[in-house]
């Protein structure tokens, strides 16, 4: 898929990393099953997935780790980092699916929040994406990092840009 085009095709391959700490493993653990569970049960071979554990570095430093472990765009479309002590719904894959077929080729938060960190933003895009019939809302800004979707062209980048003393 070219790294302009506003849609993606009907099947977007997405590689993910579970960013965790040794401390909470059983979250890891859990979130591994679920997606192992979920990808047998609706057959999906869209999604590859992993874990990256805190090394000490801090999360900063596990969170690049995370980005550069799904950066590759000769394997996935999509790059997902999400955090251990995600929830993720029994359809998860099946959404990510259907979004992937409507969402524009940019940074996708699969979490907002509805009181923090900025609720009336987000009561603002919830009402646009109402009016314009979207099942998903459009933001300036990644809200929240319970998870990440990022076309994996632009990941390396998005590094670059926020590993400067301007972001630290």
């Amino acid at each position: 898929m070219k790294k302009d085009d506003q849609y993606y095709q009907e099947k977007a391959y997405i590689n993910a990393v579970i960013m965790t700490s040794p401390k909470r493993r059983e979250y890891t653990d859990a979130l591994m099953q679920k997606f192992s569970d979920m990808a047998e049960a609706e057959e999906f071979d869209f999604i590859d997935y992993t874990f990256i554990e805190d090394d000490g570095g801090g999360e900063w430093a596990t969170g690049v780790r995370a980005w550069l472990e799904v950066a590759d765009p000769s394997k996935s479309d999509w790059s997902l980092v999400i955090q251990d002590d995600a929830i993720i719904s029994d359809r998860f894959y099946w959404n990510l699916h259907n979004l992937l077929k409507h969402a524009p080729n940019c940074p996708i938060s699969l979490y907002a929040g509805s009181v923090r960190p900025m609720e009336g933003l987000v009561a603002r895009a919830v009402a646009q994406a109402r009016v314009h019939h979207l099942d998903f809302m459009i933001h300036d800004d990644l809200l929240w990092g319970v998870g990440l979707l990022v076309p994996t062209y632009m990941v390396k980048d998005m590094i670059n840009t926020v590993n400067t003393d301007e972001y630290q």
